[in-house]
């Protein structure tokens, strides 16, 4: 063998035995959150909808405010009270509020008795939910969920009192 053979060799040899091992590959870095916000959706027409709904309020029957009230003497207490918007419900109007207990209440207005009965069956028909009891009373209709079904006093001190007004 030849030197120059020996020495290339053992240097391909010491080259190749001394070269570190491939590390196990790490985790990608998470991406950068973008510097971009989500585009925020133009809720004035939103906003309109409930301002004209609020001035354009029938006041054939039962008010939500009426009901709000004679529901807080009756010890059904609402925690807060938001405005809802009542073309969903093919209603002039709607508000509702929840109980310290977990009911939700709802109410909607209509311009008369044969309107209000034809809201409920619609809200009957689509929105049909075993923890919701609705009924029309004086060009309103007013909903209960009662979802643990813990409360169904409340319920029945809730609707006793509609009915009253």
């Amino acid at each position: 063998m030849t030197t120059r053979f020996i020495a290339f060799s053992l240097a391909a040899l010491s080259t190749w035995g001394c070269t570190k091992p491939t590390p196990a590959s790490e985790p990608a870095a998470p991406s950068p959150i973008s510097a971009q916000p989500t585009p925020v959706r133009d809720v004035r027409a939103l906003v309109g909808k409930l301002g004209s709904e609020a001035d354009h309020r029938p006041k054939a029957g039962v008010t939500a405010e009426q009901l709000f009230d004679a529901l807080d003497g009756a010890g059904v207490k609402l925690t807060s009270r938001t405005q809802y918007v009542g073309e969903i419900m093919k209603a002039a109007f709607c508000a509702g509020g929840r109980t310290p207990e977990g009911l939700v209440v709802a109410m909607c207005e209509y311009g008369n008795d044969r309107e209000a009965a034809a809201g409920l069956a619609y809200m009957n028909s689509t929105f049909s939910f075993a923890t919701a009891t609705r009924q029309a009373h004086h060009a309103a209709v007013m909903t209960v969920v009662n979802p643990s079904h813990a409360h169904d006093d409340l319920v029945a001190r809730a609707f006793t009192t509609f009915q009253t007004l």
